[in-house]
């Protein structure tokens, strides 16, 4: 974890990068230093927080979307007796990868 956050932190003071929100936390509870200090004034790093969380709403919507496809692969299957077993592992995969995603953050969100 700590090289993580030296990494996080040499990219945010070589303007290559910005630390995720949990890095953040981390860093103000390490350093003893609010958020709001180690955001205010970094207008970039304020978009992008903001950009991340919008992002994270999507991951519903993808998750029902890849749902329905397998739904609609599975009737098309039993009405067609075609299965597009290409198709549907790829969106089985992309459902694993969004849930990964959906539950990590669950989890994080528990533990906080």
């Amino acid at each position: 974890m700590k090289a993580v956050l030296s990494v996080d932190i040499a990219k945010w003071e070589s303007n290559r990068g910005y630390p995720d929100i949990q890095n953040l936390i981390i860093i103000s509870e390490v350093f003893g230093i609010s958020l709001d200090d180690l955001i205010k004034y970094d207008k970039k790093l304020k978009n992008k927080i903001i950009l991340d969380s919008a992002s994270k709403k999507w991951h519903i919507l993808i998750v029902i979307y890849l749902i329905a496809i397998i739904i609609y692969i599975g009737y098309f299957h039993f009405s067609h007796k075609i299965l597009m077993i290409g198709f549907l592992l790829a969106t089985l995969f992309m459902l694993g990868f969004e849930l990964r995603i959906f539950i990590k953050e669950k989890i994080w969100k528990n533990k906080s």
